[in-house]
């Protein structure tokens, strides 16, 4: 047929790509992302929250309030918690203890400034 159907449309063959490598993903232990949301005040313990403001850069779930301790996971923009634990002040944020309602392994202390509280 010649690369042409019956219609007089030619058939373009989608391009493949095979990728070489894994993407790595690289998350520092102390970097935030510079501009914060401001503190809501309203969030409270068995309350759903949804991850905002990150710019791209995920949100790091932490084992322990504080910027300096070991990073669990990263939240991406949108996806929503729900809230365990908390308010607990360490290194001038106010932090929660969140987990992902659909996947137990995904938890951990996060900076309020980021998370935004549903209605």
């Amino acid at each position: 047929m010649n690369g042409q159907n019956n219609l007089g449309l030619t058939i373009i063959p989608a391009p493949s790509a095979t990728m070489s490598s894994e993407p790595t993903l690289l998350i520092s232990d102390t970097a935030q992302p510079s501009t914060p949301a401001p503190f809501s005040g309203k969030i409270k313990i068995k309350d759903y929250v949804q991850v905002n403001g990150t710019e791209g850069e995920g949100l790091r779930l932490r084992d322990e309030p504080g910027v300096g301790n070991t990073i669990l996971t990263l939240a991406s923009d949108a996806e929503i918690y729900i809230v365990l634990e908390g308010p607990s002040q360490a290194d001038g944020y106010q932090w929660w203890y969140v987990a992902d309602p659909y996947n137990e392994k995904r938890r951990g202390w996060a900076v309020e400034n980021y998370l935004i509280m549903l209605q």
